[in-house]
């Protein structure tokens, strides 16, 4: 009896444990550490249907910040750098389960408006169309609207054409546009992302 009572206790312990690490579901709020969870191709494609309800959210009003990506040949020193654990080390930073430079550019008030205005149109964005056979997404920077608390950040690979968008623990994988490609890539450019 006495048994079954303590498989019970342990049981409600693990279960109030698992729902605190999942978070409010409804937060917008950005979610650090948040690894990326969407890898099956049918998950991805659905993920689409969600777009324009981050997109939507964005306004005028959100301050907008760019971070630069670790070119893949920097990966292992980054990696070694963050988990050394060593306070000392802010070059890096990791944000959903990419690599990036800690020091983020802000954009001049019409270059912010002008990207908004690229991300909030619905013809910049297509459906996943399946992994490609370039190494996988990486991103080349990272573009973070956040207003109050709400964080809205979108990883963008110039190699895939591919794009993931975050909002606290929600993921949005997707393609850009051919017009759409040309400014990011441009932006790319004028931020001097570094190559593979």
């Amino acid at each position: 009896m006495k048994q079954r009572y303590m498989m019970v206790v342990v049981l409600l312990l693990s279960v109030s444990e698992a729902r605190a690490t999942e978070g409010p579901a409804s937060s917008n709020k950005q979610v650090i550490g948040f690894t990326p969870q969407l890898k099956k191709d049918a998950e991805i494609r659905a993920s689409f249907k969600k777009l324009s309800r981050v997109i939507d959210s964005l306004d005028a009003g959100a301050q907008l910040e760019i971070y630069r990506g670790i070119p893949r040949g920097k990966f292992s020193e980054v990696e070694e750098a963050l988990g050394s654990g060593n306070d000392g080390d802010k070059r890096y930073i990791r944000r959903y389960g990419a690599f990036f430079y800690s020091s983020a550019e802000v954009p001049e008030g019409n270059d912010a408006k002008e990207l908004l205005a690229l991300v909030k149109n619905p013809q910049s964005f297509r459906k996943f169309g399946g992994f490609k056979l370039c190494g996988g997404f990486h991103p080349n920077f990272a573009l973070v609207w956040t207003k109050d608390e709400i964080a809205v950040e979108i990883h963008v690979c110039l190699t895939c054409h591919e794009i993931k968008l975050f909002q606290s623990r929600l993921e949005i994988y997707c393609e850009m546009d051919d017009d759409a490609y040309q400014q990011f890539l441009q932006l790319g450019k004028d931020l001097k992302v570094e190559s593979e």
